[in-house]
Order: structure tokens, then C-alpha cells, then sequence
């Protein structure tokens, strides 16, 4: 809602400051210059043009003291604003600290239930998406610009899809009555899970303040070092007809987001 507010108030300031100060400075123009002009610097006709325009001068000076309270406001919002944004990302590298370790843990979990194949029970008992992120996220969304934004909540709303997805995985799977899931299922979620250590990667630059926000770009590159980072190693997620990497090339040919 406050970022709706925000984006409303600037459309607003920036529409009545286009219209504004052009027609402040065609007043100008026409009230002190040309009357001066005419009256060849005859102070009692320059004097006699603003009464007979006197509720005009009245109006004009309140649209600019307008402008200029509208104007001061913003910007010492927008100062405001930056300052608790840069307040809030001096804690953004410990979350995505956090999340890339849980994505290991994750990745831990998908690689022994690979090679288990259904056949045995998962060691890892269960796994636990840290906390602090959700905090530092929502701090962060909230005063930073649309673009930071929307990559932040892209973020949010992947992970939660994955961490519904893992969170019955490891009870299920270790339960006798499951059914574990098919080899083509784990792939799609290692390209999932990938994905997102893609995302969190292309943020570290920026939370440490060395480098501007750069919009994603997936490929090949990216998903082969973020495979490594997660040890599942390429050659061994290969089943009949497919395998991880042939997926992911896939995908990115399609433009999967």
C-alpha cells in the first residue's frame, strides 16, 4: 500500500511540476517583464497591470509556494527513504548468506535422495529455512526502488514455492508408504533450486555496495557455477533420455522463468 501511495505521489508532484512551472514562467514573463517593457520602466503602470490582475497574482503565488512545499516534501522523503533503504541492505548480505546456506542443505537433501532412488531412507531428518531473510527482505522492498523490488518479491515468491515443495519432502520420502519421487521430479527441482542460487548471487555485488543492481540474466554459465557452488555434480544426473544439463538448456531456450 505504501509503495502504491509513493508511486501515486511522485506521478502526482512530477505532473503538476510539468504543468506548474511552465505556466509560472509564461506569469512571469507576462506580469513583470512585458508591463515593465510597455511602461518603458514606469513603475506606477507596472504597478497599475498587477491590481487590475490582482487575483491572478494571488493564484500564481500559491501554485508556486505549492510547488515548492511539494517539491521540498519529496525530496526530504525521498532522503528519508534512502537512508533507511541503505540501513536495511547493511544487513542484506547476512540473508543471502543464510538462504545459500539452506539452498547446500537443500541440495544435500536432493542428492541423497538421487542416489538412494527410492530404495532407503533419507539421513537428514530435516532441514530449516532460516528466519532473519524475512525481515531484511521486507525492509528492503519497502524502501527501495521498483526495480530492487520486484526482484526481491520475484525472490520471495520462488522460495516459498520451493519450500513448499520441500517442506513434506523429507517426512514423505522417509515414510515406508512413499512412493519417492521420480528421477525427472528431482530434476526440475535442481533447476529450480539452482535458479534461485543464481538470484541470490546476483545480488551479493550489490548488498556489499561494490556494484550497481544489474537485472538477471540467466545462462548456461550462471546455472553450470551454481551447480558447483551446490555440489550436484552434471555428469551423474543422467537418466534414460535426459539428464540435468539437457533440461537446463532446454529451459533456457524456452525462456523458462
Amino acid at each position: 500500500m505504501k509503495r502504491v501511495e509513493r508511486v501515486t505521489r511522485v506521478t502526482f508532484i512530477n505532473v503538476l511540476s510539468y504543468i506548474g512551472w511552465p505556466a509560472a514562467f509564461v506569469y512571469f514573463i507576462s506580469m513583470v517583464v512585458v508591463p515593465w517593457v510597455e511602461g518603458n520602466g514606469d513603475w506606477q503602470y507596472v504597478q497599475n497591470v498587477w491590481d487590475r490582475w490582482q487575483a491572478l497574482n494571488v493564484g500564481m503565488l500559491a501554485l508556486v509556494s505549492s510547488l515548492v512545499a511539494l517539491n521540498v516534501s519529496f525530496l526530504t522523503s525521498e532522503r528519508v527513504r534512502g537512508q533507511n533503504f541503505r540501513a536495511a541492505k547493511a544487513f542484506l548480505p547476512e540473508a543471502l548468506s543464510e538462504l545459500s546456506t539452506y539452498f547446500k542443505t537443500c541440495a544435500t537433501v536432493l542428492n541423497e535422495a538421487w542416489d538412494l532412488e527410492g530404495t532407503g531412507k533419507l539421513q537428514i531428518k530435516s532441514r530449516r529455512l532460516p528466519d532473519g531473510y524475512k525481515e531484511i527482505f521486507a525492509q528492503c522492498i519497502k524502501y527501495s526502488e521498483p526495480d530492487i523490488e520486484n526482484y526481491l518479491s520475484k525472490i520471495l515468491v520462488k522460495l516459498q514455492i520451493h519450500d513448499a515443495r520441500m517442506g513434506d519432502f523429507i517426512p514423505n520420502y522417509n515414510d515406508d508408504r512413499y512412493i519417492g519421487p521420480h528421477a525427472y521430479n528431482l530434476i526440475t527441482y535442481y533447476y529450480r533450486l539452482a535458479e534461485l542460487q543464481i538470484m541470490i548471487d546476483n545480488l551479493f555485488g550489490f548488498a556489499r555496495g561494490r556494484e550497481e543492481f544489474t537485472p538477471l540474466e540467466l545462462s548456461w554459465d550462471r546455472f553450470d557455477d551454481a551447480y558447483a557452488q551446490l555440489d550436484v555434480f552434471l555428469e551423474e544426473k543422467t537418466i534414460e533420455n535426459d539428464s540435468l544439463t539437457e533440461f537446463t538448456k532446454r529451459a533456457l531456450e524456452r525462456g523458462q522463468d
